[in-house]
């Protein structure tokens, strides 16, 4: 069943999500039930970690005895796997953390938020640290987040996810962030829609320049001179390069 669920997409038949719910039943009675009152507790914040390691799971639970509860959890098998890593790093299986989460937001939803913060403090991957602000609502850590992974994702051809996380803010920060119109324009050069690079860099910069990130505004400005020449603005462009030259 486990490996089933782990191959189903969303797009899975109804009767498959039915049967979700029947193992989410089994893994509350049958399993984390039958722990100690501790390792429950340790289990539920800690899974909202991507791997479970002994710094980030002290870090997220506040356990001191995260070492030994990591290795009962190991010993146990609870539906994890062990990473090749110097220090011991284990991996939940997706559905048990899926079930995991889902009871610690029924138990505890005032500390998910606040979680979510933690963990994405000690996230060194920039995307799985935008995808925690994000879960957690921190939008301001999430965006700058989110720019600091652009580049490095947009090299990797990963431009749509990318666009797809940007598609989770709410629709009046999608319409004011210049950080997001940023975004939005380096993901859409790809693709040669040169004036919506120019609209959302134009976008970007008045943006920074009203936060005093003038640093930031010259850039977007750049940009958007280079899609001016694309679209065949070539006085509009010479004009504009000429001013971020000059500054």
């Amino acid at each position: 069943s486990l490996e089933a669920s782990e191959r189903s997409a969303a797009k899975a038949p109804k009767s498959v999500w039915h049967n979700r719910r029947h193992l989410f039943e089994y893994l509350a009675n049958e399993v984390l039930e039958g722990l100690p009152d501790e390792l429950q507790e340790f289990l539920l914040r800690c899974a909202l970690l991507p791997e479970l390691t002994v710094p980030r799971c002290e870090q997220i639970s506040g356990n001191r005895r995260a070492a030994d509860l990591l290795e009962e959890i190991e010993r146990r098998r609870l539906f994890v796997s062990l990473l090749d890593s110097e220090a011991l790093t284990l991996r939940l299986h997706d559905l048990f953390r899926d079930f995991l989460e889902e009871r610690l937001r029924r138990l505890y939803p005032e500390e998910v938020p606040a979680l979510l913060r933690l963990a994405a403090q000690g996230e060194e991957d920039p995307m799985r640290r935008a995808l925690m602000f994000v879960r957690a609502g921190a939008w301001d850590e999430a965006q700058q987040s989110l720019a600091d992974a652009a580049a490095d994702m947009l090299a990797g051809d990963q431009g749509a996810q990318v666009i797809r996380i940007v598609e989770q803010f709410p629709a009046d920060i999608q319409a004011r962030s210049p950080l997001l119109a940023y975004v939005r324009g380096l993901c859409v050069w790809p693709h040669y829609q040169y004036d919506a690079v120019r609209s959302n860099m134009e976008h970007a910069a008045t943006g920074f320049d009203a936060l005093g990130r003038h640093d930031e505004a010259q850039r977007a400005r750049a940009v958007q001179a280079m899609a001016l020449f694309f679209c065949g603005h070539m006085e509009e462009a010479r004009g504009l390069s000429q001013a971020v030259r000059a500054r």
